[in-house]
């Protein structure tokens, strides 16, 4: 069977989310299991051509000097110029002339500079993809991607193609580049979505330029190059057509107005002193003229030229690329500004806030110098994804920012994850799904007195809460009227924006299997508390927002 082009339809692309995995290995004519033959990898290479964005077309600098002279204001310098010339006005037309060469030769040298910063961006593509071919896993460029190949994916991979997920492991991708939520979102190969799913909610896929924060996953591409949803918003961008921004319409307007008011007085003053005081037509007609140039400000294209110039200039050395001198002007024009909280007003950094353990909400300093708040951020602990990285003995943690704030706060506590998680063996790991909306795992202590295996989960309170039969420090807890207690708290810690887990445990009996099914095994478990973690706003926000 041959496999379709990385080049499909948008029919064809918008179908692979709801197909079947089968499916889909059959559509492609793929194995499972070995992937592409290298010989066959090469010649769809060959027919599809390399898994990168087709470069815009570069305009030349002369282009770009001609649009710059074809501004309005432009324009009409260069004809108040011409006629200089014409009058025999030497030197005012040279001043003119090179006013116009300096300003664009200004507008294209900055035009320029943004579209390498812009080119610089590309970066954003992987270098490079695990892909297993001929059943053997190896790292190839990305570039070399093709419709078919097998991709394996872990912690900070970038997605290099749009793939169709086969199997995943509490996966979690940051879409921000595509949907521009900063939030990492939960993939499931195994979800049956309908043809009509959004892009944002499409859990058997994931997208070219996306990040992995979590988890593990292996599936097939289905799209390569501008096939991806990352190439159809690229040549979107290059279709996209420039309006005129504010200052333009009012100068195009303004010299609308000149130009009629101009031609009245060349007209009108000639007129008036031919027929109403006998003067000379030639006389007149010179007069005219000048009046007609003297109404035209020909200062005033160039003040706002140099103005913009150094409007831009300012936002450049503050790091903002400034495509075009219009830009600066369009900024100043804003009246009304829509942003994005997660990551714009806020830090997107999760930080733990609260914690409500032994029936009483808590500060988190307060909180784990509890025996239940520190034995609650030891489950968070294992119960979680996240890594952490040490270097010249500073730390640093790399997963889903829900996850990496309970890490930080056993570091801040003083338990230390790496401590942690060397006293226990991981034997067993049930992973997030959307259905229990909770994980777990079944971890073994090596040393001391946490010899006995321990069950440790943590997910959203209400799943949590249905599972829970005790509760440390709080006797009675295990009824109805005691869980519905806790989750009216959980309630109350979510309407102040905080996000709230509840974190739970077992001991395993001695002769319970380790490996029972999530559902099994999750039962008669021992509330520990409530987590509330909040994403701090920026201290600048405030500061930004009233000016």
């Amino acid at each position: 069977m041959s496999a379709p082009a990385a080049h499909t339809s948008p029919e064809e692309a918008a179908a692979w989310h709801e197909r079947a995995p089968d499916e889909i290995v059959g559509a492609l004519a793929t194995d499972p299991a070995r992937g592409l033959s290298q010989a066959e990898a090469a010649r769809r290479l060959e027919r599809d051509g390399p898994n990168q964005l087709r470069p815009a077309r570069q305009e030349p600098w002369w282009e770009e000097a001609l649009e710059s002279i074809r501004e309005p204001l432009q324009l009409l310098l260069v004809a108040i110029g011409v006629v200089y010339f014409l009058i025999g006005e030497i030197e005012d037309a040279i001043t003119i002339v090179v006013v116009i060469l300096v300003v664009t030769t200004v507008e294209v040298y900055n035009e320029l500079r943004a579209k390498r910063a812009v080119a610089a961006l590309s970066s954003l593509g992987a270098p490079a993809a695990t892909v297993i071919r001929d059943g053997i896993p190896a790292k190839v460029p990305a570039s070399e991607l093709v419709a078919g190949d097998l991709i394996v994916l872990g912690p900070g991979d970038r997605v290099p193609a749009d793939i169709r997920l086969l199997d995943s492991a509490a996966l979690r991708v940051d879409e921000s580049s595509l949907t521009g939520e900063s939030v990492p979102v939960g993939k499931n190969a195994a979800a049956l979505l309908s043809g009509d799913t959004e892009l944002g909610d499409r859990a058997t896929m994931v997208h070219a330029g996306t990040l992995v924060t979590a988890g593990k996953a292996k599936g097939v591409v289905v799209a390569t190059a501008q096939a991806t949803e990352l190439g159809r918003i690229a040549g979107l961008t290059e279709e996209a057509r420039e309006l005129p921004t504010p200052l333009q319409r009012a100068m195009r307007q303004l010299s609308g107005w000149l130009v009629w008011a101009a031609l009245g007085i060349s007209v009108v003053i000639p007129l008036l002193g031919v027929l109403i005081a006998g003067l000379r037509v030639e006389d007149m007609l010179l007069t005219g003229l000048t009046l007609a140039f003297a109404t035209i400000p020909e200062e005033l294209p160039i003040l706002i030229t140099i103005v913009l110039g150094i409007g831009s200039f300012k936002l450049a050395r503050r790091g903002a690329i400034v495509k075009r001198l219009q830009a600066a002007e369009t900024l100043g024009s804003v009246s009304v500004v829509a942003t994005d909280k997660t990551g714009t007003l806020t830090e997107n950094r999760m930080r733990l806030a609260e914690l409500f353990v032994e029936g009483e909400p808590m500060a988190p300093g307060a909180a784990l110098r509890t025996p239940t708040g520190r034995r609650l951020i030891q489950m968070a602990v294992l119960a979680s994804d996240a890594q952490t990285t040490r270097s010249n003995g500073h730390v640093e943690f790399i997963g889903d920012p829900t996850e990496t704030a309970l890490l930080a706060a056993a570091e801040v506590a003083g338990l230390g994850v790496d401590d942690i998680r060397a006293r226990y063996r991981i034997l067993e790991e049930h992973p997030f799904d959307d259905d229990r909306k909770r994980m777990s795992v079944v971890a073994a202590g090596l040393t001391g007195p946490d010899g006995d295996r321990v069950l440790a989960v943590k997910g959203a309170p209400e799943s949590v809460l249905a599972e829970c039969a005790v509760s440390h420090g709080q006797a009675g807890d295990g009824d109805q009227a005691g869980r519905d207690a806790i989750q009216a708290r959980a309630d109350e810690m979510a309407s102040r924006g905080l996000r709230v887990l509840a974190v739970a445990e077992r001991t395993l009996g001695p002769d319970e299997r380790s490996d029972r099914p999530a559902a099994d095994a999750e039962t008669a478990l021992t509330f520990l508390g409530l987590v509330g973690l909040e994403d701090p706003p920026r201290p600048e926000a405030a500061a930004a927002v009233a000016s």
